[in-house]
């Protein structure tokens, strides 16, 4: 029990940092960034069985590198997206 609360409080400080980051990547328009900050927000839901929450972070993630054309990013999040499902 302790560690699970350990862990989601270690969890829930890094969802506050790749927020803020969002934000940012967002008021500034960048794109690589914020396809960044969904796929890490989406890790922290993975890390939590959070599947549903994880595949949204994902699946917002995929849309920005898809507009991008970056395939390497694509692989990457379509395979984080295999271990969601």
């Amino acid at each position: 029990q302790e560690s699970f609360i350990v862990k989601e409080s270690y969890h829930q400080k890094a969802f506050e940092y790749y927020q803020k980051a969002l934000k940012i990547y967002q008021k500034y328009n960048n794109l690589p960034g914020q396809a960044l900050a969904f796929r890490r927000i989406g890790n922290e839901y993975l890390e939590l069985q959070k599947y549903k929450e994880g595949i949204e972070n994902y699946q917002q993630s995929l849309k920005i590198e898809q507009t991008l054309k970056n395939e390497e990013n694509i692989a990457n999040v379509e395979n984080n997206l295999g271990v969601a499902y």
